[in-house]
This record gives C-alpha cells, sequence and structure tokens, in this order.
C-alpha cells in the first residue's frame, strides 16, 4: 500500500470539472485509490464520491492506493490535487 498526503493549499475545493477530472486520472490505474479527509473515506475513481468530499473543502487530503500500479497511481493523484494540472 501506498499513501502520501495532499496539501491542497487556498483552493480547497474541488470544482465539479476538477473532480471529473481527478477521477480521469485515477481511472487510468489499476490500483484502488481511496481520498480521506475528517474521517470520511472515499473512491478516488467514484464521481460522486470525490464530489462529496470535495464539498468538504479540506485543505488536505491523504491519498491511499493498493494495487501493481500504487505507487505511479498515489503520485498523480496528489499532483493533480496539489496544482489541478494533469
Amino acid at each position: 500500500m501506498a499513501k502520501r498526503q495532499a496539501n491542497m493549499g487556498r483552493s480547497k475545493k474541488l470544482e465539479a470539472e476538477e473532480a471529473q477530472r481527478l477521477v480521469r486520472i485515477a481511472s487510468k490505474y489499476s490500483a484502488q485509490i481511496s481520498l480521506e479527509t475528517g474521517g470520511k473515506q472515499v473512491n478516488a475513481k467514484s464521481l460522486m464520491g470525490v464530489m462529496t468530499l470535495g464539498a468538504e473543502g479540506a485543505p488536505e487530503i491523504l491519498v491511499r492506493a493498493n494495487g501493481a500500479d500504487e505507487t505511479e497511481a498515489v503520485q498523480a493523484v496528489v499532483r493533480y490535487l496539489e496544482t489541478r494540472q494533469g
């Protein structure tokens, strides 16, 4: 299992289009990927899950992945959450 904290800084909340992009990025990987903040955990490949998590407006999100490409998956998701580019 790979995990890493993403610091979202000032732009905390994920808008709908950003959530869609995040799900597309996560879906490229075979690993199971989850996002966690404030005691709530969601599947990073689920648009509804990501949008409910984004509504929290948390400055930090823990990204966890389990599977063959878990390290790459965590890196890609964290990079997107921190930069909103990807």
